[in-house]
């Protein structure tokens, strides 16, 4: 990965005065999502800033089996929402499914690495990009 990065934890945010709207998000998302909350069995969100030329390679969002024992935990469902329009590059690529998803301010790309047992889905048609 060669972008910049921040996770959005409440305590972090207080920093500058928006720990209410980051603990509002993370309450709205966990309760779309059905999912429960930070520390459990869901992440904070994080916000990823690419400039021209930067790049994230392929890779999979679901943990490794033997990490998911180990650890307890499985990245189930993920959601990335698009924060603007991007003209040129910048698509996301599920190269296993022919997919390629033009980012489009507004946008959600909702989808699911794991199994709901934990085991993730290998090789993959959610190896993305």
């Amino acid at each position: 990965r060669t972008s910049d990065s921040v996770v959005m934890k409440p305590d972090l945010a207080g920093r500058f005065g928006a720990e209410g709207l980051v603990r509002k998000l993370v309450r709205d998302l966990t309760g779309v999502l059905g999912v429960g909350a930070p520390g459990g069995s869901a992440e904070y969100p994080q916000v990823v800033r690419y400039e021209r030329g930067q790049r994230f390679d392929l890779h999979e969002d679901a943990f490794a089996w033997e990490q998911v024992k180990q650890d307890n935990y499985q990245r189930h469902a993920t959601l990335l929402v698009y924060l603007n329009d991007v003209d040129r590059g910048g698509v996301t690529r599920f190269p296993n499914l022919h997919l390629e998803i033009k980012p489009r301010c507004g946008q959600g790309l909702l989808f699911f690495p794991a199994f709901r047992d934990g085991y993730p889905d290998e090789p993959g048609p959610w190896r993305f990009q």
